[in-house]
């Protein structure tokens, strides 16, 4: 493409086509922070060694929460894992306080169901409390999926229900679960 083709190609673009442009580069930066840890050396940000947190915890047992319950892994209780849910699935975030813990740049995140949020790359306090993915634009679901890749680095923990209905029910089911996938291995 000579330099004439290029200039046409850019004048043509409509204001959409730049807002796309610009929110496409902003999920790409929010993805390096994640996967790298920061998009550049800041002399600011503490180490992960640094933040001071509860020991090393051993490995949770699956749960099952309300939204509601979820609320209380955000990092505040240093004695209490800090927790993520992402299309439902928990997971368990403790091992970067520095990012989700009190202070870190993700921590509006931590102890909520951040599907939508993270979808959006918003902020805002109508996106960070509102599970509703169903609004989605294609652009929005392919940024949730690869917010759903960063996160497979964690180990998930359990699921975001709605009701405590819900939760006796999947508990039943997951617990009826296990003891028959421990029978099979038993008469294998």
């Amino acid at each position: 493409m000579d330099t004439m083709d290029s200039a046409t190609l850019i004048s043509s673009l409509t204001t959409e086509d730049y807002i796309i442009i610009v929110a496409g580069l902003a999920v790409v930066a929010m993805l390096l922070y994640v996967v790298k840890g920061s998009c550049g050396s800041d002399s600011r940000r503490k180490p992960a060694a640094s933040v001071s947190r509860a020991p090393e915890r051993p490995k949770l047992p699956y749960t099952f929460l309300t939204r509601q319950e979820l609320k209380q892994f955000n990092g505040e209780d240093e004695t209490k894992p800090i927790f993520v849910a992402i299309r439902s699935r928990i997971y368990d975030v403790s091992s970067r306080p520095d990012m989700y813990g009190q202070g870190g740049g993700y921590n509006l995140f931590a102890g909520i169901e951040a599907s939508r949020a993270l979808a959006k790359s918003s902020f805002e306090k109508s996106d960070l409390e509102n599970p509703d993915l169903s609004d989605l634009s294609f652009m929005e679901k392919d940024t949730l999926l690869h917010w759903e890749q960063v996160f497979t680095k964690y180990e998930m923990v359990g699921e975001v229900v709605a009701d405590e209905k819900e939760k006796e029910t999947k508990s039943r089911e997951y617990e009826a679960k296990k003891a028959t996938s421990a029978a099979q291995q038993k008469t294998a």
